[in-house]
């Protein structure tokens, strides 16, 4: 793997601009030819360099945005269903395929999820209050 400071400014700048796309997109799968026909620049060159910069590829870094933005607003209270359509699940079956996808990365459910970070932050104040 090369390091980032072998990549161009330009290289470095065109997996940058991918990123934020991906980022201000969660809801949109955008795919790598169309990223890279998008930003002018190799599909391949893009999957390498964008690996290098962040250690996986776009797919995987539009899954990790996805999970760190739905693990957000589950501790911002926001329903199961809800969370599914912001990060891009669509359909009637929205809610059930990101409770799996949720479970697969977090092995446990979105709920479940929820109420033991709900509980471990109550200890931690609890632990504070009595420091």
């Amino acid at each position: 793997m090369k390091e980032v400071s072998t990549l161009s400014q330009q290289d470095l700048e065109k997996v940058l601009h991918a990123a934020r796309i991906i980022e201000n997109n969660l809801k949109y799968h955008y795919r790598i030819p169309e990223l890279a026909e998008k930003l002018l620049i190799n599909k391949n060159k893009l999957k390498e360099d964008f690996k290098t910069v962040y250690g996986v590829g776009p797919y995987a870094f539009l899954l990790q945005k996805r999970l760190e933005k739905a693990k957000a607003l589950l501790m911002a209270d926001v329903n199961i269903r809800s969370i599914a359509l912001s990060i891009g699940f669509i359909g009637y079956h929205a809610e059930t395929n990101f409770i799996k996808f949720f479970k697969k990365y977090m092995q446990q459910p979105p709920a479940a999820w929820r109420r033991e970070q709900l509980n471990n932050n109550k200890l931690g104040n609890i632990k504070k209050q009595s420091a």
